[in-house]
């Protein structure tokens, strides 16, 4: 979702009137500021973003997310880089 790829993908979604939840762990591989940048920049574009930061290796914070949440699809781009 921060990211160059879900970055690019939640843009989209946005632009024709989705709601989009990003859920990313903002890890240091890549700098954190850049992609908080990037969620300002879709923020900006408008329509509803919502973001959450974890781990999807966090079984914990996985289930809180999609207990307190109904999505209509979801979109796993989520990889650890290097």
């Amino acid at each position: 979702g921060a990211g160059f790829i879900g970055s690019h993908v939640a843009g989209r979604l946005l632009s024709v009137g989705h709601a989009v939840t990003v859920f990313d762990d903002l890890n240091p591989f890549y700098d954190p500021a850049i992609k908080r940048r990037t969620l300002d920049d879709l923020r900006a574009q408008g329509g509803e973003l919502h973001f959450v930061q974890g781990d999807l290796a966090d079984a914990p914070a996985v289930e809180r997310l999609f207990s307190g949440t109904q999505f209509d699809q979801v979109i796993h781009l989520a990889a650890r880089a290097g």
